[in-house]
């Protein structure tokens, strides 16, 4: 029986296939409570230990905008040959708004602004202009006094560096961001294009522990592009942004010319296959990539590493919870146009909507090895089986389902810090050997966009 206040149709379709029934939310029989958004706290105090609830509290850590750009500045400054894949970020208040201007206001960059608690494109600002942000600030937050001046490296002050590098990124550090800020990062002008067009990649993760970690990588997603050509000349939304939601809804309200729809369609359909509207599947950007000649494994890999980094950090701090618990989240990729991936945001809850047929094929499969993972894994396999027991690191934790592939632990040396001690990472030394495992990764075989 399933909990859910708010549940996307795929997920209660996949459940009801499978003979499960939806209980009334006022009641506490339930095995799994599904929220788009966030569980509240007393929901996670009160799940009994047979109970599944599809959120971790900690990666609110990487959901958040601000709170993102904050674990990335600190793991930075400790590991900065391995934490260079997110753009130059700040938090902008009316306040911080001189200093910006006076050290980061070269006319050469261009700058991307987002709306601290906003979703799906809106409010985003392109600019050269950091001026431009201010109608955005809705709301002063409180005054905050900067002494030291950022460094463009990561936009902290040596000060702050100093203290940040002893620092663990943990949830508890996190300060606190108001939903009236907004983040601003500087814009990636190289973008890989295909056809002359942007796009990014929505990339699923699933986590289904996080002490001791588990990752697993869906080897499908989506490429999702703007329809018009890619120019810095001009800075229209439509040019620069892939969020599918700002296309859709300009093609509904017919602002959208179906002459240019045309052309965008025809363009890429040739080059990468039918598709519906801005969405691709995934594989076929990895096919388009490997037919040209280029080394699509190179960039499966690299975009692991991006994914297990950006984990980690919650990771080091979690405890071992008395109930399961898994998160899908939506990773947003960019390429570069020297193929290096680099993360844009990661998303709580991604979208499950289905709005055409791509969506259709991708995320009914998605869902359905969501729910097999989730369900196969023993109730005692929280913890990792001790390195002496005669199956090792072959556990009974399912290392693969559809689509899914478990990316950690990910050898030897990955389970063994992992499960030489009763949390997921919690010493240094073990911390740093992991980091030395993922800086010479390579990803198995079959963990490649089929």
């Amino acid at each position: 029986m399933y909990s859910a206040t708010t549940m996307p149709r795929i997920v209660r379709y996949v459940l009801n296939e499978r003979g499960w029934t939806r209980t009334p939310n006022d009641t506490n029989n339930w095995t799994l409570k599904w929220k788009c958004g966030s569980i509240s706290p007393s929901d996670y105090r009160n799940a009994l230990n047979h109970q599944i609830l599809n959120h971790f509290p900690e990666t609110r850590a990487l959901t958040k905008k601000g709170s993102l750009q904050y674990t990335m500045k600190l793991s930075h400054l400790k590991y900065p040959n391995l934490y260079n894949f997110t753009p130059t970020a700040f938090t902008l208040t009316e306040y911080s708004l001189p200093l910006l201007q006076k050290y980061f206001g070269n006319k050469n960059k261009i700058w991307i602004g987002k709306p601290a608690a906003w979703s799906q494109g809106r409010g985003i600002t392109i600019t050269r202009n950091l001026e431009d942000f201010l109608p955005s600030l809705v709301l002063k937050p409180p005054a905050e006094t900067l002494e030291e001046l950022p460094e463009a490296s990561t936009g902290l002050g040596e000060d702050e560096a100093a203290a940040g590098a002893a620092a663990s990124p943990s949830q508890e550090l996190q300060p606190h961001f108001s939903p009236y800020m907004v983040i601003i990062q500087e814009y990636i002008q190289n973008a890989h294009l295909i056809g002359g067009y942007k796009h990014d990649m929505r990339i699923y993760v699933l986590i289904t522990s996080l002490a001791p970690l588990r990752v697993y990588l869906y080897n499908e997603g989506l490429a999702r592009f703007s329809t018009q050509p890619y120019s810095l000349d001009d800075l229209d939304t439509l040019r620069h942004l892939t969020n599918t939601s700002i296309h859709h809804s300009m093609f509904q309200s017919g602002k959208l010319d179906p002459a240019a729809q045309e052309v965008f369609s025809g363009t890429v359909d040739a080059l990468l296959g039918p598709g519906d509207f801005s969405k691709r599947c995934l594989s076929s950007v990895f096919g388009y990539l490997a037919q040209g000649g280029v080394d699509a494994r190179r960039i499966w890999r690299e975009i692991q590493k991006v994914i297990l980094l950006t984990v980690l950090p919650i990771a080091k701090n979690a405890r071992p919870s008395h109930n399961q618990k898994f998160e899908l989240l939506g990773f947003d990729i960019i390429l570069t146009d020297d193929l290096k991936p680099h993360l844009i945001e990661v998303n709580l809850g991604p979208s499950l909507a289905i709005a055409c047929q791509t969506d259709i094929i991708i995320k009914k499969a998605l869902v359905e090895d969501i729910f097999n993972i989730v369900f196969s894994t023993p109730p005692n396999s929280r913890r990792f089986p001790s390195l002496h027991e005669d199956n090792g690191f072959e556990s009974d934790i399912p290392k693969s389902s559809g689509d899914f592939e478990l990316i950690f632990p990910f050898n030897e040396n990955t389970y063994s810090a992992s499960s030489r001690i009763s949390q997921a990472i919690e010493s240094d030394e073990n911390y740093d050997l992991i980091m030395d495992e993922i800086d010479k990764m390579s990803p198995p075989p079959s963990c490649i966009p089929k």
